[in-house]
Formats: structure tokens, sequence, C-alpha cells
């Protein structure tokens, strides 16, 4: 899940290489999921055809929700930032 420093880093490393969307579209077709909250789209004024986020499915509500049902499904949570 990338919230607004993940996604800003994303794009930013996006603009240095060409390369990034192929690998985004790698991951995904290796079965990665990359997800992003609805919130910092809106906020970043990032469209949703953009093409690293243009996955409906990569787009989720609520990063607080989320994080409770992959805990329901006993998954780990890594907090970068900790």
């Amino acid at each position: 899940m990338l919230g607004g420093s993940g996604v800003e880093l994303l794009r930013k490393v996006a603009q240095e290489s060409a390369e990034v969307e192929t690998r985004v579209e790698s991951l995904r077709n290796e079965g990665v999921k990359i997800n992003v909250y609805a919130s910092v789209l809106e906020g970043e004024k990032i469209a949703l055809d953009d093409p690293l986020f243009e996955e409906e499915a990569d787009i989720i509500p609520s990063g607080v929700a989320e994080i409770c049902k992959l805990q329901q499904k006993s998954l780990s949570i890594l907090d970068h930032e900790k």
C-alpha cells in the first residue's frame, strides 16, 4: 500500500526512468498488488488513467480498513517509517 510519500517516490522515479512503468506492469503480471489510497490520488490530483495507478483494483478507499482486512487474514503489515 502506498501513502503520499510512496506515491511521490514512485512517480519521481518513473519520471527519471522510462523503465519503471514496465517494471510495475511486470510486477502486476506476477501477482504483486500495488495499492494506493484513493485520498492520495485525489489530494495530489493524480488522474486515474496515470499508467502507474490505472488498475482499478490498485485503488483502495481507506488504508486503515485495508490493514484491518489484511490482519484478519493473519498477514503482517510492515511500516517503512518506523
